[in-house]
């Protein structure tokens, strides 16, 4: 009679907790990437994979209240806006700025208003 074994795979620690060690000993080591790759006769693709997995796991999911703070607040112009019936022939244009932000503006927009929706845009934090 034999005594068995676990089967080797099950020794082995789950993938992001070897993704894990992998990242916390490049840092430790203070290479870069591609140094730190040759010393260790890995492909550099390997380091990269697990910073971005890594970080996407600590991201917190979207939910309802981590959404509403990505509004902003856009004080309205003190004077009255010009408003004018848009063209039927105009079609909307669609601003996008960095960080995902997209600002779609109808024909006839109060130019005012605009302005400040833009400034206020431009001020909110990365």
């Amino acid at each position: 009679m034999t005594q068995s074994t676990p089967a080797k795979c099950a020794l082995k620690s789950p993938p992001a907790d070897r993704g894990q060690a992998l990242i916390d000993d490049w840092q430790r080591s203070g290479l870069s990437k591609i140094a730190y790759a040759r010393q260790h006769q890995i492909g550099i693709h390997r380091i990269s994979y697990w910073l971005k997995r890594l970080r996407k796991a600590e991201s917190p999911p979207a939910t309802a209240e981590t959404l509403s703070t990505d509004f902003i607040q856009v004080p309205m112009p003190s004077q009255d806006p010009v408003i004018t019936a848009p063209s039927p022939t105009l079609s909307p244009v669609e601003i996008l700025f960095p960080r995902g932000i997209a600002l779609r503006v109808r024909p006839g927009v109060d130019i005012i208003l605009l302005r400040t929706v833009i400034t206020a845009l431009g001020q909110v934090p990365c």
